[in-house]
């Protein structure tokens, strides 16, 4: 799937209503959908990216990084945090949280650059 075709996906979560799933979930803010729009421009994955409202109103990324074909990376994006964790091949799992993302944008990057 192409950028563009992720952009648009991200940009149609903008049109969830309060309460999309019937449980009262949140809708994902303007502020939300900026934060996910930055970070696709960052990570460069191939089919496998799967991008998802949660019923917090946050959007989550999940993708396999296409050199080691195991290792998958979950990034949940909100207003003002991201979290992210990293499960490698060998088991292992990487927990990574971010405070104020506007200021630790590059933190995330470099967090991240092993695997984009």
């Amino acid at each position: 799937m192409s950028t563009q075709k992720y952009l648009t996906e991200i940009l149609l979560f903008s049109e969830l209503p309060e309460g999309w799933d019937g449980y009262g979930a949140l809708s994902p803010s303007e502020e939300v959908i900026k934060n996910a729009v930055s970070i696709l421009g960052d990570i460069h994955p191939d089919d496998d990216l799967e991008i998802t409202p949660n019923t917090n109103g946050t959007i989550s990324f999940e993708w396999l990084d296409p050199e080691s074909q195991t290792t998958r990376i979950h990034l949940e994006i909100g207003q003002t945090r991201a979290s992210m964790y990293i499960k490698t091949d060998d088991t292992k799992t990487l927990f990574f949280d971010y405070e104020n993302i506007h200021l630790s944008k590059p933190t995330v990057d470099t967090d991240l650059s092993p695997y984009i």
